[in-house]
Parts: C-alpha cells; sequence; structure tokens
C-alpha cells in the first residue's frame, strides 16, 4: 500500500469529498495522541452494535498508541484518516472505479478496493452483542483431548462451542466473518471455501505444503465428506495441521502484541503518504478533534456542561 501511493499521496480533499454511506469516523493522531473528527460512528440511530464497533476500533488504536514505547511513540506521523465502520466499504455507484482512501475491517483484492488500507476489526478487542467477552479472554480456548463426539446440525452454537470440536467447517458472512479469528483460536481444523474478502492475517493462511495450517473446499463443499473421512483415518495429518495453526496464527499472529503492531505499521505507512493535518481550525485557536479519553467516557463529540452530573 505505501508504494501504491509513494507518488501519489493522499490529500485532505480527497478525505472530505468522500461519500460514504454508512457509519464512519474521521480520526486524526497527532504526536502520538487519539482524536476523534466525527462521531456518527458512535451515535448510529439504526443499531447500537454499529456504535460498539466504533468504540472498540478506536480503544483498539489508543491501545496501541499507549503501549508504544514513549521514543517510538513520538515518532508516528501526524495522520488524519477515516475509518469505516460496517461490514465492508459501500459508496456511491462508482461503477468499478477504485474508491477513495479510507480504512476498512475487509476488501477485495479487486481495482475497486485498492486504495482502502486493512484495519484490524472490532473483535480484536471486543465484540459485546455475540457476548464473547474481549479477544484476550477468547484465547483461553480448548485443547486437543477435550472434544466432543457428537455432530453439529442445524444448530446456533456460541462461537466458543467451536473449540469442542476437532474439525470447523467455517463459511463467510456478507462480506468477511468476523468469528473466523476466534474459530482460529481453537485446537481443530479449520475448513473453509476460497476467501473472497481480506482480513489483517490472512496472508499468514498456508492451505498446503509443510506449513499448512487450514484446509480448502471446493465452492461448492462437495469434497467435505471426503476430507474429514481423510482425516479420520489420518489423524496425525490432522494434528500436523492444526500444530501448524497454533504456532502461526494462535501464538503468533492472532496475539494482542501482533494487532497492536499491525495499527502501529499502519499508521505508520498511511501517514508517511498522507498530508500533514491541520493542527487548528481556521480560526487559527481552535483545536481540531476530541481527545479519546473524553469520547471513552461521552461517546460524542459535544455535550453540555455538567449535563452527565
Amino acid at each position: 500500500m505505501v508504494a501504491r501511493f509513494k507518488n501519489n499521496h493522499t490529500t485532505q480533499e480527497q478525505l472530505d469529498s468522500q461519500d460514504f454511506k454508512g457509519p464512519k469516523l474521521k480520526v486524526v493522531i497527532y504526536h502520538g495522541e487519539l482524536y476523534l473528527l466525527s462521531d456518527d460512528g458512535l451515535v448510529s440511530p439504526k443499531a447500537r452494535s454499529i456504535s460498539d464497533r466504533g468504540m472498540a476500533t478506536i480503544h483498539a488504536i489508543n491501545r496501541a498508541l499507549i503501549t508504544t514505547p514513549p521514543g517510538d511513540r513520538a515518532r508516528l506521523p501526524n495522520c488524519e484518516f477515516m475509518i469505516f465502520l460496517q461490514d465492508h466499504t459501500t459508496m456511491s455507484e462508482r461503477e468499478g472505479s477504485p474508491l477513495p482512501p479510507s480504512w476498512s475491517y475487509t476488501k477485495k483484492q479487486t481495482t475497486v478496493y485498492e486504495n482502502v488500507w486493512l484495519m484490524p476489526d472490532f473483535g480484536f478487542y471486543d465484540w459485546p452483542e455475540i457476548m464473547i467477552g474481549s479477544f484476550t479472554q477468547a484465547r483461553h480456548v480448548g485443547k486437543w483431548d477435550q472434544f466432543n463426539k457428537e455432530t453439529i446440525k442445524n444448530e446456533m452454537r456460541p462461537i466458543s462451542d467451536s473449540c469442542c470440536y476437532k474439525f470447523s467447517a467455517h463459511i463467510a458472512g456478507e462480506s468477511w466473518s468476523g468469528s473466523g479469528k476466534y474459530v482460529h483460536l481453537c485446537y481443530s481444523v479449520f475448513i473453509t471455501h476460497q476467501i473472497e474478502w481480506a482480513e489483517i492475517y490472512h496472508g499468514a493462511l498456508v492451505k498446503e505444503g509443510p506449513d499448512q495450517n487450514y484446509v480448502k473446499t471446493k465452492e461448492d463443499w462437495s469434497d467435505l465428506e471426503g476430507i474429514i473421512n481423510d482425516f479420520l483415518e489420518n489423524p496425525k495429518k490432522a494434528k500436523f495441521i492444526t500444530d501448524n495453526a497454533v504456532r502461526m496464527l494462535r501464538d503468533r499472529y492472532l496475539t494482542p502484541t501482533a494487532e497492536a503492531c499491525y495499527w502501529r505499521k499502519l499508521i505508520k505507512g498511511y501517514g508517511s503518504v498522507s498530508f500533514e493535518p491541520k493542527s487548528f481550525k481556521d480560526d487559527g485557536r481552535t483545536w481540531r478533534g476530541v481527545p479519546f479519553e473524553s469520547i471513552a467516557l461521552t461517546r460524542k463529540l459535544q455535550w453540555n456542561p455538567y449535563e452527565f452530573i
């Protein structure tokens, strides 16, 4: 992404002219501190879940900032960016032309999304709607010898139940699947179809070879029965794939440390090919943006004095 924008930096005009249809947040980082410039993604009239996504995302960014060593934090670039909070970036009809620069939880590897920067999704912080708790809590999952011998058939189960089975067949949602990273935490074989919508860790997925850590099926799942039977007859093969997944995903790329590292590299990369944001409004005195700490308490940009008393 940095190479793509190296000779064509993102401008203030591009950011201000974006015609997002869904909830979003405009955010700015000054000297390693987080501020919000818009809050329509925190006061969504449609669903509390959208505002929770926004809060989880800015909490995650702030966590990455405050855990950065002081010297490195001071050297982070100042940058202003747009965060989109729905399942994928929906905008005005563009007939296949590239979307303007923005940050999103997912993207397709197509021309339309070539300007979209991938960020960690909200679940890396917490996902209260499904009552799974923080991502750190979700990492405390089952082991190889704690499996249920029964089969799940047409039942809705909590995500945590996935860790009770040796095999997890995973189907994407409207775009990416927010539950995927949780299932990868399990000590079980992850089986899925062709992945169209990328997430930040998908580059670490290996479908074959000595580092294989998941299994790819045909798009219609017609080969699923054969795959399962093969693993039942060759349990060491299944354990080999699962061991790789634990080593590469659960214990490396799907850790809080890796997520914070990704945020920092995203900020550095984006900031290196973007404009220098203004610190003050046009009057030269009024600071642009509300500090994250205030947003964390009020969930909005504007409020009346003493209204919370």
